[in-house]
Order: C-alpha cells, then structure tokens, then sequence
C-alpha cells in the first residue's frame, strides 16, 4: 500500500455512508433517463471524458420534452452554493458531470442536472473554464483537451485522447516584434506572474483538511519565474544556447501542468502517486503496486511528445519547437560541428536557435501557464 502524505493533499479526504442514510429532498425532481444514465455509470459501462468547459456552454439542470415544447427543470437550492464556493476556495475543484443535449438553447448544449451548487459556485468565483466530466462524450473538439476513461476490471484506464481544436495562442508580446526588448519581455511576464501568485494567496481560504492546489498554483508560477530571471540572465550574456535548455525545461512543466489542470482531483494525485513511486527507485511490491494503479496513464505522463500533442499549444507547435530544443539539450554533435569549421576564440558568429524564437517560445509558453492559473483564481487575462 503507497502511503498517503499527510503534508500534501491533493485529495479531499472521503467519506463512505450507507444508502439507506442518504437522503433526497422530498421536494427533488429526477429525470428517469438520467437516473437510468448514473446507473450505467456505477455499473462501469459508460465512457467519459474529463476536460474543461467554458460555463457558458453548461446548462443548470436538464432539459426534457413536454408535449410540443421543451421543459427545463433545476433543483438548484441557491442558498447552499456557498458551501461549495468553501470548498473551492479551500482548494477542491469538484468535477462538475456534463450531459450533451440536443433540447438546450441554440441548437445544444451541456446540461448539468447533478452539480448545479458546483457550477453556481465556480460561476459565483468568476472562474470561467470549468473541470467537466462528459457522460458519453462524442469525438467532437473543444477549446481544451479531452481525455476518455473507459472501465477495465477494477482499474480506471485512458481509452483515447482528444486534441483541443487551435484557433490561436496568446503572447504577452506580439509574437512579430522583433524589436522588444528580450528583458523587457521576461520583466512583463515575471510582473504578471507575481500579480496572479498575490491573486492565488487572496482567493485561498484556509481551513483544515484543505487540498493543496492552490498551493501547487502558486510554487508553480514562482518556479516559472525563476526559470524566466535565468534564461534572462543567459540571453544577456548571449548565451542562447544555454538559455533554450532552461526554455525546453520550462514548456515541459507546462505540459505536465496542463493535465493537471484539465482535471485536478483526478490527474493531479495520480502526477503525485508517479513522482512517489519514482523516487523510491527500488524494485519491490509496494512499487509494482502504485504503477499498476497508475494502469496506462504512465505513458501519457512520461510521453512528452503525447502531451504535447493534447497540449493548448497544439502539435504543430510541439514539433516545430521541442526536437529543436531537444537537440540542444541532449547535444547534438551538429552544435559541435558548429563551432569546429574554423578557430573560433569568440562567440560563432550566428546563433542556431535565435533570440527572437526563444522570445517567441518563452512568452507563448508563458501566456498558456499564467492565463490558466489565473482562470482557477477567478481572473480572465
């Protein structure tokens, strides 16, 4: 058995009650499908997909067919979303279940007939890209990744993924101003950075027993900040070379933070339960045990090019930018050759990856990192 840590909770603790204890409100009004849906859920024999929705695209309650027209039912008890924002604000981020329908407002949309103190709350909190878990989802793309789980004995494994759908992606800085400033550039990021992390320290309320993602948010942003003030101090010495290496460090922490976030109470104690069995480095049954727990979300969290593919930074990017970056860290004997054309006692005269890219690299990295952290403290970039 993988001891818990008592010092880092990325789980709130669960409770079991009998079914006979529970009790629903005389006043509840249930849909027999969606009842028949949960059952077939409990049952193990429903896919569904974890991802992020923008609460626009969710519904309070669920839609059914009433003679000719369209009913929409809520059992939404406004005077308890505050037990939820609590929760939130302690650092939880309850998974909100999302049904697609064809009977929501133009033309469909997601219905959330079972999480309506949720999504009140995370409406409430300004926090705008909602963790979802779609009950039978359809391989249509979103704005945010998509994961599909589907049962498998006693094990919960990944059936498939689903790329998000690329319109564009943010900088800081146009991405064709060739003329800023690389310090300036790494001083406006780090000065938005620092602006979030004071948010995070804000927002957080702090009880007992409180789950520590706010806490991963915040030691997040500040380590990404420090990477930022080194690769300045590099590019200042015209050490570009040196400086991607710290660049393709800082783009794969983003890659594995952004599955954290796609889904915090599901992904991020299983990123934590990897790091745990890693570091043992020791062959034995408690470590064969938390790997098969893992089941086959290992290759995924050890698969820098499959998260880079799901990542919001899209594939293209991915390629165009990690083997070079790669090759770099792992020297690659071209950059030898480089230098050994001739008796060179400088600087070579050009760089192989040049101050613009690595500009380019770091801000997009960077706006993809900060507007996401900032979205779970309820600010919109």
């Amino acid at each position: 058995m993988i001891e818990k840590r008592k010092d880092h909770l990325r789980l709130p603790e669960t409770t079991i009650v009998p079914l006979d204890q529970i009790r629903v409100d005389e006043d509840f009004d249930a849909s027999d499908p969606i009842v028949q849906l949960y059952v077939k859920l409990e049952q193990g024999k429903l896919r569904v997909a974890l991802t992020r929705l923008h609460q626009s695209h969710l519904h309070s309650g669920y839609f059914e067919r009433s003679s000719s027209s369209t009913k929409h039912t809520s059992n939404l008890k406004p005077e308890n979303v505050h037990l939820l924002e609590a929760i939130i604000k302690s650092g939880g981020r309850p998974t909100v279940d999302a049904i697609w329908s064809p009977l929501a407002p133009s033309g469909g949309g997601y219905m959330c007939p079972e999480d309506e103190l949720a999504l009140a709350a995370y409406r409430n909190l300004g926090i705008s890209m909602i963790p979802c878990r779609i009950l039978r989802p359809t391989k249509k793309t979103s704005t945010e990744a998509a994961i599909w789980l589907e049962n498998s004995g006693n094990q919960v494994r990944m059936a498939k993924s689903i790329p998000p759908k690329i319109d564009n992606v943010g900088f800081f800085v146009h991405p064709d101003d060739k003329d800023f400033p690389f310090e300036e550039r790494v001083s406006k990021i780090t000065q938005k950075s620092l602006e979030v992390r004071e948010e995070i320290t804000k927002f957080h309320l702090n009880v007992p027993d409180q789950t520590h993602f706010h806490h991963v948010l915040h030691a997040l942003l500040l380590r990404h900040e420090r990477i930022l003030d080194s690769v300045s101090r590099l590019v200042q010495l015209d050490r570009i070379e040196h400086a991607s290496v710290l660049v393709r460090v800082a783009y794969e922490s983003f890659l594995n933070f952004y599955l954290d976030w796609l889904s915090p109470q599901f992904f991020g104690p299983r990123l934590q339960l990897l790091s745990y069995v890693r570091a043992m480095d020791v062959d034995n049954s408690t470590h064969d045990e938390g790997l098969k727990t893992l089941s086959n979300f290992i290759d995924l969290f050890e698969n820098t090019t499959k998260k880079g593919i799901i990542s919001p930074l899209g594939e293209k990017i991915h390629r165009d930018i990690y083997a070079g970056l790669s090759s770099i860290s792992h020297q690659s004997y071209v950059y030898l050759e480089h230098e050994a054309s001739n008796f060179w006692e400088a600087e070579p005269p050009e760089q192989l990856l040049t101050r613009h890219r690595a500009a380019q690299i770091v801000d997009m990295v960077s706006y993809a990192l900060i507007s996401r952290v900032a979205n779970d403290v309820g600010i919109d970039l």
